[in-house]
């Protein structure tokens, strides 16, 4: 895996802010996009309607032989509500949308 691009890690950002409520301040996002486009971050906790456990994932997927990343959110299992399910299945499908471009 290789850092985020700015661009994309902002993309992603605003996918947490509109579909997992992660907040909209300006310096969340600025720290997000910065250590993004910095260097590999695999787990990143930004809570928002997911509670303190929501994370944004970046994870190693093997398909066949080829080796590429998924990029996800998940929220601690003891935390899991059927409303953050629902939140979790939009938001990875934003994700995985977003992803889809980056390919």
């Amino acid at each position: 895996m290789t850092p985020l691009s700015e661009a994309e890690a902002a993309a992603v950002w605003q996918v947490l802010v509109d579909h997992a409520g992660a907040s909209d301040h300006p310096y969340d996002g600025e720290v997000f996009v910065f250590c993004q486009a910095a260097k590999v971050e695999p787990e990143w906790r930004f809570c928002g309607s997911l509670g303190a456990g929501g994370k944004f994932r970046r994870n190693r997927v093997w398909i066949g032989d080829v080796c590429t990343e998924s990029w996800t959110v998940d929220c601690y299992a003891e935390d899991l509500t059927d409303e953050r399910q629902t939140v979790i299945d939009k938001t990875n499908e934003a994700l995985a949308e977003l992803k889809e471009k980056r390919a």
